[in-house]
Protein backbone atom coordinates (compact mmCIF):
# COMPACT_ATOMS: atom_id res chain seq x y z
CA UNK A 1 0.00 0.00 0.00
CA UNK A 2 1.54 3.44 -0.79
CA UNK A 3 2.33 5.72 1.90
CA UNK A 4 2.93 9.49 2.06
CA UNK A 5 6.51 10.29 1.73
CA UNK A 6 8.51 12.39 5.17
CA UNK A 7 9.76 15.56 4.46
CA UNK A 8 12.96 13.90 5.15
CA UNK A 9 12.40 11.61 2.57
CA UNK A 10 11.11 14.14 -0.43
CA UNK A 11 15.03 16.34 0.74
CA UNK A 12 17.08 13.11 0.04
CA UNK A 13 15.31 12.51 -3.16
CA UNK A 14 15.85 16.01 -4.10
CA UNK A 15 19.77 15.39 -2.94
CA UNK A 16 19.95 12.47 -4.87
CA UNK A 17 18.86 13.94 -8.56
CA UNK A 18 20.97 17.39 -8.06
CA UNK A 19 23.64 14.72 -7.88
CA UNK A 20 22.84 12.88 -10.77
CA UNK A 21 22.04 15.66 -12.85
CA UNK A 22 23.84 18.55 -11.20
CA UNK A 23 24.50 20.79 -14.14
CA UNK A 24 20.38 20.28 -15.01
CA UNK A 25 19.39 20.98 -11.68
CA UNK A 26 21.63 24.16 -11.40
CA UNK A 27 19.98 25.33 -15.23
CA UNK A 28 16.57 24.67 -13.13
CA UNK A 29 17.57 27.04 -10.47
CA UNK A 30 19.02 29.27 -12.37
CA UNK A 31 15.77 29.80 -14.73
CA UNK A 32 13.93 30.43 -11.72
CA UNK A 33 15.95 32.64 -10.23
CA UNK A 34 15.74 34.84 -13.63
CA UNK A 35 12.27 34.30 -14.01
CA UNK A 36 11.46 35.61 -10.72
CA UNK A 37 13.62 38.73 -11.02
CA UNK A 38 12.56 39.68 -14.61
CA UNK A 39 9.21 40.25 -13.34
CA UNK A 40 10.42 42.83 -11.33
CA UNK A 41 12.59 44.86 -14.35
CA UNK A 42 9.85 43.91 -17.45
CA UNK A 43 11.81 41.24 -18.41
CA UNK A 44 13.19 42.44 -21.33
CA UNK A 45 16.77 42.66 -19.92
CA UNK A 46 16.73 38.40 -19.10
CA UNK A 47 14.49 36.89 -21.91
CA UNK A 48 17.40 35.65 -23.59
CA UNK A 49 19.13 34.03 -20.73
CA UNK A 50 16.32 32.77 -18.95
CA UNK A 51 15.56 31.18 -22.17
CA UNK A 52 19.15 29.45 -22.56
CA UNK A 53 18.77 28.92 -18.67
CA UNK A 54 15.56 26.42 -19.84
CA UNK A 55 17.05 24.69 -22.42
CA UNK A 56 20.24 23.70 -20.28
CA UNK A 57 18.19 22.12 -18.37
CA UNK A 58 17.37 19.59 -21.46
CA UNK A 59 20.91 19.84 -23.19
CA UNK A 60 22.25 19.13 -19.45
CA UNK A 61 19.99 16.39 -19.06
CA UNK A 62 20.89 14.92 -22.42
CA UNK A 63 25.01 15.03 -21.86
CA UNK A 64 24.72 13.45 -18.03
CA UNK A 65 22.66 10.75 -19.11
CA UNK A 66 24.91 9.76 -21.98
CA UNK A 67 28.04 10.22 -19.86
CA UNK A 68 26.61 8.31 -16.68
CA UNK A 69 25.64 5.54 -19.52
CA UNK A 70 28.83 5.35 -21.44
CA UNK A 71 31.51 7.16 -19.88
CA UNK A 72 32.06 6.49 -16.09
CA UNK A 73 34.93 7.87 -15.64
CA UNK A 74 34.84 11.51 -14.10
CA UNK A 75 37.11 13.73 -15.93
CA UNK A 76 35.52 12.56 -19.52
CA UNK A 77 32.35 13.20 -17.62
CA UNK A 78 33.76 16.90 -16.17
CA UNK A 79 35.21 17.60 -19.89
CA UNK A 80 31.89 16.75 -21.51
CA UNK A 81 29.96 19.08 -19.12
CA UNK A 82 32.39 21.79 -19.41
CA UNK A 83 31.97 21.81 -23.52
CA UNK A 84 27.91 21.74 -22.96
CA UNK A 85 28.26 24.93 -20.53
CA UNK A 86 30.43 26.74 -22.42
CA UNK A 87 28.44 26.14 -25.34
CA UNK A 88 25.45 27.77 -24.12
CA UNK A 89 27.37 30.69 -22.46
CA UNK A 90 29.06 31.23 -26.00
CA UNK A 91 25.18 30.88 -27.36
CA UNK A 92 23.36 33.21 -25.10
CA UNK A 93 26.54 35.37 -25.64
CA UNK A 94 25.97 36.06 -29.11
CA UNK A 95 22.30 36.01 -28.97
CA UNK A 96 21.55 39.60 -29.27
CA UNK A 97 23.34 39.91 -32.83
CA UNK A 98 20.92 36.97 -34.09
CA UNK A 99 17.87 39.15 -33.52
CA UNK A 100 14.93 37.51 -31.36
CA UNK A 101 13.47 35.25 -34.63
CA UNK A 102 16.46 33.26 -35.06
CA UNK A 103 17.29 33.13 -31.77
CA UNK A 104 13.87 31.85 -30.38
CA UNK A 105 14.48 29.52 -33.59
CA UNK A 106 17.59 28.31 -32.69
CA UNK A 107 16.13 27.82 -28.95
CA UNK A 108 13.25 25.03 -30.26
CA UNK A 109 15.99 22.97 -32.58
CA UNK A 110 18.12 22.57 -29.79
CA UNK A 111 15.71 21.52 -27.63
CA UNK A 112 14.30 19.08 -29.79
CA UNK A 113 17.87 17.93 -29.88
CA UNK A 114 18.10 17.87 -26.85
CA UNK A 115 15.07 15.47 -26.14
CA UNK A 116 16.53 13.11 -29.01
CA UNK A 117 19.45 13.12 -27.05
CA UNK A 118 17.89 12.30 -23.67
CA UNK A 119 16.35 9.24 -25.71
CA UNK A 120 19.13 7.95 -27.72
CA UNK A 121 22.25 9.28 -26.53
CA UNK A 122 22.04 6.89 -23.05
CA UNK A 123 21.90 3.50 -25.79
CA UNK A 124 23.78 4.86 -28.35
CA UNK A 125 26.22 2.04 -29.46
CA UNK A 126 24.76 -0.38 -27.01
CA UNK A 127 21.27 -1.41 -26.26
CA UNK A 128 18.57 -3.31 -27.35
CA UNK A 129 15.70 -1.82 -29.36
CA UNK A 130 13.21 -2.62 -26.58
CA UNK A 131 15.08 -0.64 -23.94
CA UNK A 132 15.79 2.66 -26.10
CA UNK A 133 11.59 2.40 -26.60
CA UNK A 134 11.23 1.66 -22.88
CA UNK A 135 13.25 4.73 -21.55
CA UNK A 136 11.07 6.59 -24.46
CA UNK A 137 8.46 6.42 -22.70
CA UNK A 138 10.09 7.05 -19.16
CA UNK A 139 10.99 9.82 -19.95
CA UNK A 140 7.20 11.16 -22.07
CA UNK A 141 5.30 9.35 -19.07
CA UNK A 142 7.51 11.59 -16.86
CA UNK A 143 7.30 14.62 -17.99
CA UNK A 144 3.25 14.44 -18.37
CA UNK A 145 3.46 13.38 -14.35
CA UNK A 146 5.88 16.11 -13.75
CA UNK A 147 3.71 18.62 -15.43
CA UNK A 148 0.45 17.68 -13.68
CA UNK A 149 2.05 17.52 -10.67
CA UNK A 150 3.66 21.43 -10.97
CA UNK A 151 0.14 22.55 -12.31
CA UNK A 152 -1.33 21.15 -8.78
CA UNK A 153 1.47 22.61 -6.66
CA UNK A 154 0.80 26.12 -8.60
CA UNK A 155 -2.84 25.84 -7.90
CA UNK A 156 -3.05 24.91 -4.27
CA UNK A 157 -0.10 27.43 -3.76
CA UNK A 158 -1.87 30.18 -5.85
CA UNK A 159 -5.21 29.64 -3.94
CA UNK A 160 -3.47 30.04 -0.51
CA UNK A 161 -2.29 33.32 -1.09
CA UNK A 162 -5.82 34.20 -2.60
CA UNK A 163 -6.98 33.27 -0.03
CA UNK A 164 -4.90 34.68 2.16
CA UNK A 165 -5.67 38.11 0.81
CA UNK A 166 -9.25 37.34 1.07
CA UNK A 167 -9.31 36.85 4.95
CA UNK A 168 -6.51 38.84 6.49
CA UNK A 169 -7.31 41.63 3.60
CA UNK A 170 -3.83 42.13 2.96
CA UNK A 171 -2.72 43.68 -0.54
CA UNK A 172 -1.15 41.04 -2.53
CA UNK A 173 0.61 42.01 -5.81
CA UNK A 174 0.11 40.43 -8.61
CA UNK A 175 3.34 39.23 -9.02
CA UNK A 176 3.58 36.99 -6.49
CA UNK A 177 1.15 34.60 -8.98
CA UNK A 178 4.19 34.88 -11.34
CA UNK A 179 6.67 33.54 -8.68
CA UNK A 180 4.61 31.08 -7.41
CA UNK A 181 4.58 29.81 -11.46
CA UNK A 182 8.11 30.31 -11.96
CA UNK A 183 8.89 28.01 -9.06
CA UNK A 184 6.24 25.39 -9.78
CA UNK A 185 7.09 25.34 -13.43
CA UNK A 186 10.96 25.63 -13.60
CA UNK A 187 12.10 23.75 -10.23
CA UNK A 188 9.47 21.90 -9.40
CA UNK A 189 8.86 20.43 -12.79
CA UNK A 190 11.96 19.59 -13.70
CA UNK A 191 13.03 17.88 -10.49
CA UNK A 192 10.37 15.35 -10.65
CA UNK A 193 10.63 15.28 -14.54
CA UNK A 194 14.69 14.36 -13.83
CA UNK A 195 13.72 12.31 -10.61
CA UNK A 196 11.59 9.86 -12.93
CA UNK A 197 13.96 8.91 -15.18
CA UNK A 198 15.68 5.64 -15.16
CA UNK A 199 19.16 5.29 -13.84
CA UNK A 200 22.15 3.34 -14.62
CA UNK A 201 21.24 -0.72 -14.44
CA UNK A 202 17.30 -0.19 -13.82
CA UNK A 203 15.54 -2.23 -16.16
CA UNK A 204 13.30 0.85 -17.56
CA UNK A 205 10.25 -1.72 -18.09
CA UNK A 206 10.15 -2.16 -14.42
CA UNK A 207 9.25 -5.98 -15.49
CA UNK A 208 6.40 -4.28 -17.72
CA UNK A 209 5.59 -6.53 -21.01
CA UNK A 210 3.82 -3.46 -22.39
CA UNK A 211 2.05 -0.29 -21.08
CA UNK A 212 -1.61 -0.98 -21.25
CA UNK A 213 -2.74 2.49 -20.61
CA UNK A 214 -0.38 3.25 -23.82
CA UNK A 215 -2.03 0.48 -25.97
CA UNK A 216 -5.12 1.81 -24.96
CA UNK A 217 -5.14 5.99 -26.02
CA UNK A 218 -2.90 4.58 -28.96
CA UNK A 219 -5.95 2.23 -30.36
CA UNK A 220 -8.99 4.29 -29.19
CA UNK A 221 -8.35 7.74 -29.38
CA UNK A 222 -4.44 8.49 -31.42
CA UNK A 223 -5.17 6.12 -34.28
CA UNK A 224 -8.50 6.76 -34.98
CA UNK A 225 -7.58 10.62 -34.81
CA UNK A 226 -5.05 10.34 -37.55
CA UNK A 227 -7.15 8.22 -39.68
CA UNK A 228 -9.49 10.94 -39.59
CA UNK A 229 -7.17 13.36 -40.58
CA UNK A 230 -5.84 12.10 -43.49
CA UNK A 231 -9.51 11.18 -44.78
CA UNK A 232 -9.90 15.01 -44.39
CA UNK A 233 -6.41 15.82 -46.06
CA UNK A 234 -6.96 13.32 -49.43
CA UNK A 235 -10.88 14.76 -49.48
CA UNK A 236 -8.77 17.95 -49.75
CA UNK A 237 -6.70 17.32 -52.73
CA UNK A 238 -10.00 15.70 -54.73
CA UNK A 239 -11.13 19.31 -53.90
CA UNK A 240 -8.00 20.75 -55.21
CA UNK A 241 -7.76 18.73 -58.56
CA UNK A 242 -11.16 18.83 -59.38
CA UNK A 243 -10.49 22.79 -59.02
CA UNK A 244 -7.25 23.09 -60.39
CA UNK A 245 -6.34 25.16 -57.58
CA UNK A 246 -3.40 25.49 -55.50
CA UNK A 247 -2.50 24.30 -51.72
CA UNK A 248 -3.38 26.48 -49.24
CA UNK A 249 -0.01 28.21 -47.47
CA UNK A 250 -0.94 26.94 -43.95
CA UNK A 251 -1.49 23.49 -45.36
CA UNK A 252 2.26 22.94 -44.86
CA UNK A 253 2.05 23.10 -40.93
CA UNK A 254 -1.30 21.28 -40.76
CA UNK A 255 0.31 18.43 -42.52
CA UNK A 256 3.80 18.74 -39.99
CA UNK A 257 1.01 18.41 -37.09
CA UNK A 258 -0.15 15.36 -38.46
CA UNK A 259 2.63 13.79 -39.12
CA UNK A 260 4.40 14.68 -35.57
CA UNK A 261 0.86 12.65 -34.18
CA UNK A 262 1.07 9.69 -36.69
CA UNK A 263 4.61 8.71 -36.26
CA UNK A 264 3.93 9.10 -32.16
CA UNK A 265 0.80 6.58 -32.53
CA UNK A 266 2.96 4.00 -34.51
CA UNK A 267 5.83 4.47 -32.24
CA UNK A 268 3.52 3.25 -29.45
CA UNK A 269 3.28 0.10 -31.28
CA UNK A 270 6.50 -0.86 -32.24
CA UNK A 271 7.29 -3.71 -29.32
CA UNK A 272 3.65 -5.22 -30.55
CA UNK A 273 3.72 -4.67 -33.92
CA UNK A 274 4.03 -8.29 -35.08
CA UNK A 275 1.35 -9.51 -32.31
CA UNK A 276 -1.10 -6.51 -32.73
CA UNK A 277 -3.97 -7.29 -35.17
CA UNK A 278 -6.98 -6.03 -36.25
CA UNK A 279 -6.99 -1.98 -37.47
CA UNK A 280 -3.98 -1.44 -34.91
CA UNK A 281 -1.99 -3.74 -37.54
CA UNK A 282 -3.48 -1.58 -40.54
CA UNK A 283 -2.40 0.94 -39.10
CA UNK A 284 1.11 -0.15 -38.54
CA UNK A 285 2.02 -1.07 -41.80
CA UNK A 286 0.51 1.09 -43.98
CA UNK A 287 0.32 4.83 -42.84
CA UNK A 288 4.03 5.28 -43.59
CA UNK A 289 2.41 4.85 -47.62
CA UNK A 290 -0.49 6.64 -46.62
CA UNK A 291 1.72 9.83 -45.54
CA UNK A 292 3.66 9.76 -49.29
CA UNK A 293 1.06 11.87 -50.74
CA UNK A 294 0.26 14.05 -48.41
CA UNK A 295 4.47 15.04 -47.75
CA UNK A 296 4.65 15.89 -51.79
CA UNK A 297 1.26 18.08 -50.92
CA UNK A 298 2.95 19.79 -48.24
CA UNK A 299 6.08 20.38 -50.26
CA UNK A 300 3.98 21.85 -52.84
CA UNK A 301 2.52 24.08 -50.74
CA UNK A 302 5.75 25.42 -49.56
CA UNK A 303 7.22 25.71 -53.18
CA UNK A 304 4.38 27.97 -53.61
CA UNK A 305 4.57 30.00 -50.47
CA UNK A 306 8.57 30.74 -51.55
CA UNK A 307 7.92 31.59 -55.10
CA UNK A 308 6.01 34.61 -54.24
CA UNK A 309 8.03 35.56 -51.10
CA UNK A 310 11.01 34.06 -50.78
CA UNK A 311 12.54 31.98 -48.06
CA UNK A 312 12.26 32.08 -44.72
CA UNK A 313 13.70 29.95 -41.29
CA UNK A 314 10.36 29.23 -40.98
CA UNK A 315 9.20 27.96 -44.72
CA UNK A 316 13.49 26.71 -44.69
CA UNK A 317 12.97 24.54 -41.46
CA UNK A 318 9.60 23.09 -42.67
CA UNK A 319 10.53 21.76 -46.24
CA UNK A 320 13.51 19.86 -44.00
CA UNK A 321 10.68 18.75 -41.44
CA UNK A 322 9.12 17.77 -45.17
CA UNK A 323 12.13 15.49 -46.62
CA UNK A 324 12.95 14.14 -43.13
CA UNK A 325 9.29 13.07 -42.88
CA UNK A 326 9.45 11.32 -46.55
CA UNK A 327 12.66 9.56 -45.69
CA UNK A 328 11.42 8.08 -42.86
CA UNK A 329 8.54 7.16 -44.70
CA UNK A 330 10.01 5.39 -47.36
CA UNK A 331 12.10 3.36 -44.30
CA UNK A 332 9.51 2.21 -42.92
CA UNK A 333 7.64 1.29 -45.63
CA UNK A 334 9.78 -0.76 -47.33
CA UNK A 335 13.07 -1.49 -45.09
CA UNK A 336 13.62 -5.05 -43.62
CA UNK A 337 15.38 -3.48 -41.07
CA UNK A 338 12.81 -1.33 -39.01
CA UNK A 339 14.86 0.28 -35.84
CA UNK A 340 12.97 3.06 -33.75
CA UNK A 341 16.07 4.73 -32.97
CA UNK A 342 16.50 5.57 -36.13
CA UNK A 343 13.58 8.41 -35.50
CA UNK A 344 15.49 10.15 -32.50
CA UNK A 345 18.96 9.65 -34.05
CA UNK A 346 18.19 11.18 -37.07
CA UNK A 347 16.25 14.29 -35.08
CA UNK A 348 19.53 14.64 -32.98
CA UNK A 349 21.70 14.78 -36.03
CA UNK A 350 19.59 16.99 -38.18
CA UNK A 351 18.41 19.45 -35.71
CA UNK A 352 21.84 19.92 -34.71
CA UNK A 353 23.86 20.22 -37.98
CA UNK A 354 20.81 23.02 -39.55
CA UNK A 355 20.93 24.78 -36.64
CA UNK A 356 24.60 26.58 -37.94
CA UNK A 357 26.68 27.08 -40.81
CA UNK A 358 26.34 28.42 -44.43
CA UNK A 359 23.81 25.80 -45.14
CA UNK A 360 21.66 26.42 -41.70
CA UNK A 361 18.19 27.96 -42.76
CA UNK A 362 19.15 31.05 -41.07
CA UNK A 363 21.87 31.87 -43.72
CA UNK A 364 20.09 30.73 -46.99
CA UNK A 365 16.77 32.17 -45.98
CA UNK A 366 18.86 35.74 -45.67
CA UNK A 367 20.94 34.76 -48.53
CA UNK A 368 16.97 34.49 -50.37
CA UNK A 369 15.58 37.60 -49.27
CA UNK A 370 19.08 40.00 -50.10
CA UNK A 371 18.72 38.42 -54.11
CA UNK A 372 15.09 38.61 -53.89
CA UNK A 373 15.49 42.43 -52.87
CA UNK A 374 18.54 43.16 -55.32
CA UNK A 375 16.02 41.73 -58.04
CA UNK A 376 13.35 43.86 -57.42
CA UNK A 377 15.74 47.03 -57.15
CA UNK A 378 17.87 46.11 -60.50
CA UNK A 379 13.83 45.65 -62.35
CA UNK A 380 13.22 49.26 -60.97
CA UNK A 381 16.00 51.11 -61.86
CA UNK A 382 17.59 51.61 -58.21
CA UNK A 383 20.07 49.27 -58.33
CA UNK A 384 22.94 50.10 -60.81
CA UNK A 385 23.96 46.79 -62.71
CA UNK A 386 27.17 48.23 -63.66
CA UNK A 387 28.91 49.22 -60.07
CA UNK A 388 26.33 47.55 -57.60
CA UNK A 389 25.23 50.59 -56.40
CA UNK A 390 22.05 52.29 -55.15
CA UNK A 391 21.05 55.01 -57.92
CA UNK A 392 19.86 57.43 -55.49
CA UNK A 393 16.71 58.39 -57.61
CA UNK A 394 13.44 57.70 -57.13
CA UNK A 395 11.27 55.22 -58.96
CA UNK A 396 7.21 55.03 -59.64
CA UNK A 397 7.52 51.46 -57.79
CA UNK A 398 4.18 48.98 -58.24
CA UNK A 399 2.43 48.16 -54.99
CA UNK A 400 3.60 44.46 -55.42
CA UNK A 401 7.26 45.42 -55.73
CA UNK A 402 7.09 48.29 -53.13
CA UNK A 403 5.51 45.16 -50.82
CA UNK A 404 8.74 43.23 -51.62
CA UNK A 405 11.64 45.69 -50.57
CA UNK A 406 9.59 46.24 -47.17
CA UNK A 407 9.14 42.76 -46.57
CA UNK A 408 12.98 42.10 -47.33
CA UNK A 409 14.43 45.23 -46.13
CA UNK A 410 12.30 44.46 -42.64
CA UNK A 411 13.26 41.13 -42.76
CA UNK A 412 17.62 41.78 -43.02
CA UNK A 413 17.04 44.14 -40.40
CA UNK A 414 15.29 42.08 -37.93
CA UNK A 415 18.06 40.08 -38.49
CA UNK A 416 20.65 41.98 -37.63
CA UNK A 417 21.92 42.15 -41.20
CA UNK A 418 22.27 45.05 -42.31
CA UNK A 419 26.13 45.18 -42.97
CA UNK A 420 25.04 42.56 -46.01
CA UNK A 421 23.82 45.56 -47.75
CA UNK A 422 26.36 47.81 -47.16
CA UNK A 423 28.40 47.47 -50.44
CA UNK A 424 25.01 49.20 -52.22
CA UNK A 425 25.34 52.34 -49.86
CA UNK A 426 28.15 55.42 -49.72
CA UNK A 427 27.07 55.94 -46.47
CA UNK A 428 27.39 53.66 -43.40
CA UNK A 429 23.82 51.86 -42.67
CA UNK A 430 24.63 49.88 -39.94
CA UNK A 431 22.18 50.25 -36.96
CA UNK A 432 19.41 51.84 -39.46
CA UNK A 433 15.86 50.57 -39.93
CA UNK A 434 14.14 49.53 -42.76
CA UNK A 435 12.50 52.49 -43.49
CA UNK A 436 15.36 54.43 -43.14
CA UNK A 437 17.05 51.97 -45.50
CA UNK A 438 14.27 52.21 -47.67
CA UNK A 439 14.83 56.02 -47.93
CA UNK A 440 18.07 55.82 -48.95
CA UNK A 441 17.02 53.51 -51.81
CA UNK A 442 14.46 55.98 -52.45
CA UNK A 443 11.85 54.44 -51.97
CA UNK A 444 10.19 55.79 -48.85
CA UNK A 445 6.81 54.46 -49.22
CA UNK A 446 8.10 50.93 -49.06
CA UNK A 447 6.29 49.15 -46.03
CA UNK A 448 6.26 45.53 -45.20
CA UNK A 449 3.25 43.59 -46.02
CA UNK A 450 3.17 43.15 -42.30
CA UNK A 451 3.16 46.80 -41.55
CA UNK A 452 0.18 49.03 -40.73
CA UNK A 453 0.55 52.55 -42.14
CA UNK A 454 -1.16 55.90 -41.65
CA UNK A 455 -1.25 58.95 -43.40
CA UNK A 456 -1.61 62.79 -42.29
CA UNK A 457 -3.48 65.01 -44.48
CA UNK A 458 -4.73 68.49 -44.61
CA UNK A 459 -8.80 68.74 -43.88
CA UNK A 460 -8.90 70.63 -47.39
CA UNK A 461 -6.91 68.78 -49.34
CA UNK A 462 -3.55 69.90 -50.55
CA UNK A 463 -4.36 73.22 -52.06
CA UNK A 464 -4.08 74.77 -48.27
CA UNK A 465 -4.13 78.83 -47.71
CA UNK A 466 -1.11 79.26 -45.58
CA UNK A 467 -0.50 82.44 -43.88
CA UNK A 468 3.38 83.72 -44.03
CA UNK A 469 2.82 87.24 -42.64
CA UNK A 470 5.17 88.13 -39.87
CA UNK A 471 7.88 86.04 -41.57
CA UNK A 472 10.50 86.47 -43.71
CA UNK A 473 10.57 83.81 -45.97
CA UNK A 474 8.47 81.11 -46.81
CA UNK A 475 9.43 77.63 -48.31
CA UNK A 476 8.17 74.30 -49.66
CA UNK A 477 10.18 70.94 -48.48
CA UNK A 478 9.46 67.18 -49.39
CA UNK A 479 11.33 64.66 -46.93
CA UNK A 480 13.03 62.24 -46.56
CA UNK A 481 15.87 63.01 -48.13
CA UNK A 482 17.58 66.08 -46.55
CA UNK A 483 15.88 69.07 -47.96
CA UNK A 484 18.25 72.34 -47.49
CA UNK A 485 17.75 75.78 -47.96
CA UNK A 486 20.75 78.83 -48.11
CA UNK A 487 19.59 81.90 -46.91
CA UNK A 488 21.11 84.34 -49.19
CA UNK A 489 20.96 87.60 -46.95
CA UNK A 490 22.89 85.61 -43.93
CA UNK A 491 24.94 83.45 -45.75
CA UNK A 492 23.78 80.05 -43.80
CA UNK A 493 21.52 77.36 -44.36
CA UNK A 494 18.50 75.83 -42.97
CA UNK A 495 18.12 72.51 -43.04
CA UNK A 496 15.15 69.84 -42.51
CA UNK A 497 15.82 65.79 -41.74
CA UNK A 498 13.52 63.14 -40.43
CA UNK A 499 15.04 60.63 -37.93
CA UNK A 500 12.13 58.15 -36.94
CA UNK A 501 9.23 60.00 -35.12
CA UNK A 502 11.67 62.93 -34.45
CA UNK A 503 12.35 66.07 -36.99
CA UNK A 504 15.93 67.65 -37.06
CA UNK A 505 15.71 71.45 -38.20
CA UNK A 506 19.51 73.34 -38.29
CA UNK A 507 20.25 76.41 -38.87
CA UNK A 508 23.56 77.54 -39.32
CA UNK A 509 25.64 75.22 -36.73
CA UNK A 510 22.67 75.18 -34.61
CA UNK A 511 20.27 71.76 -34.30
CA UNK A 512 17.11 71.42 -32.74
CA UNK A 513 14.72 68.50 -32.67
CA UNK A 514 11.04 68.39 -32.72
CA UNK A 515 9.42 65.53 -31.72
CA UNK A 516 6.57 64.20 -33.69
CA UNK A 517 4.90 62.93 -30.84
CA UNK A 518 1.84 64.57 -30.33
CA UNK A 519 1.37 64.61 -33.98
CA UNK A 520 1.35 60.93 -33.99
CA UNK A 521 -0.79 60.10 -31.11
CA UNK A 522 -3.74 62.22 -32.67
CA UNK A 523 -3.82 59.18 -35.14
CA UNK A 524 -4.45 56.30 -32.71
CA UNK A 525 -1.28 54.63 -34.06
CA UNK A 526 -2.02 51.75 -36.25
CA UNK A 527 -4.45 49.18 -34.22
CA UNK A 528 -6.58 48.57 -36.46
CA UNK A 529 -5.97 48.25 -40.27
CA UNK A 530 -3.65 47.75 -42.78
CA UNK A 531 -4.14 51.37 -44.13
CA UNK A 532 -5.65 54.55 -42.42
CA UNK A 533 -6.20 57.93 -43.54
CA UNK A 534 -6.08 60.36 -40.77
CA UNK A 535 -7.45 64.96 -41.47
CA UNK A 536 -6.05 66.93 -39.20
CA UNK A 537 -6.45 70.83 -38.31
CA UNK A 538 -3.37 73.26 -40.17
CA UNK A 539 -2.39 73.61 -35.67
CA UNK A 540 -2.37 70.13 -34.86
CA UNK A 541 0.25 69.72 -38.19
CA UNK A 542 2.20 73.24 -37.08
CA UNK A 543 5.40 73.06 -35.07
CA UNK A 544 7.64 76.36 -34.11
CA UNK A 545 11.50 75.88 -33.60
CA UNK A 546 12.94 78.89 -31.55
CA UNK A 547 16.31 79.72 -32.16
CA UNK A 548 18.89 82.34 -30.55
CA UNK A 549 18.31 84.57 -33.47
CA UNK A 550 15.37 83.14 -35.91
CA UNK A 551 12.07 81.52 -35.17
CA UNK A 552 10.99 78.32 -37.84
CA UNK A 553 7.96 77.00 -37.76
CA UNK A 554 7.28 73.71 -40.09
CA UNK A 555 3.61 73.25 -41.75
CA UNK A 556 2.94 70.21 -42.48
CA UNK A 557 0.36 69.10 -45.12
CA UNK A 558 0.90 65.49 -45.89
CA UNK A 559 2.90 62.88 -43.48
CA UNK A 560 3.40 58.90 -44.09
CA UNK A 561 4.44 57.04 -40.71
CA UNK A 562 4.46 53.22 -40.33
CA UNK A 563 4.49 51.12 -36.90
CA UNK A 564 7.75 48.61 -36.36
CA UNK A 565 9.07 46.94 -33.36
CA UNK A 566 10.19 50.53 -32.09
CA UNK A 567 6.95 52.56 -32.75
CA UNK A 568 6.05 54.95 -35.32
CA UNK A 569 8.26 55.62 -37.63
CA UNK A 570 7.66 58.67 -40.39
CA UNK A 571 8.79 57.68 -44.13
CA UNK A 572 8.01 60.67 -45.65
CA UNK A 573 6.19 64.31 -45.28
CA UNK A 574 5.84 67.21 -47.21
CA UNK A 575 4.67 70.51 -46.52
CA UNK A 576 6.08 74.65 -45.80
CA UNK A 577 8.99 76.03 -43.29
CA UNK A 578 8.77 79.58 -42.50
CA UNK A 579 11.40 81.67 -41.13
CA UNK A 580 11.81 84.92 -39.72
CA UNK A 581 14.50 86.77 -38.41
CA UNK A 582 14.69 88.88 -35.35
Amino acid sequence: MARLLSFREITSMGIETAKRFPLAMASSVLATWLAIFSFDTNGTKFKNPLMTAMLGIFVFAAVELATEQNWPFKTKRLVTSITAASALTLFVALSDSMGDTVYGLRCAQYFVAALAGMIVLPFLGHGSQDGSWWHTVRVVEGSVVAGFIAAIVFVGAAAAVGLFHFLFEVPVDGVVYARIWAVSGLLVAPWLFLRGIPAKGIDPSRGEAYPQRLGTITKAVLIPLVTLYLILLYGYIIRIAVAHSWPKGTLGYLIAGITILGLLARSALFPIAESTKGFAALYFRHFPGALLPLLLLQMLAIWRRTSEYGWTENRILLMTFALWSLALSLYFAWSKRRDFKVIPVSLLVGATLTSFGPWSPYSLAVRSQISRLEKTLSRNGLLAQENGKITGTSAAVSKEDSATIGDALEFIVSRNKQARLQPWFSVDIKGKRAVELASLIGTPRAVSSSQSRVSVVAENGTNEILTVTGYDYAWPFSLPKLDTLTIPSHREQLTLRIDGDALHVSLGENDKVVVLKSLLDQTNGCRDKQFQTVKLPPEARRFSVEFDRALVAVQFVGMEAVCDTSGMQVISAHGTVLLRYR
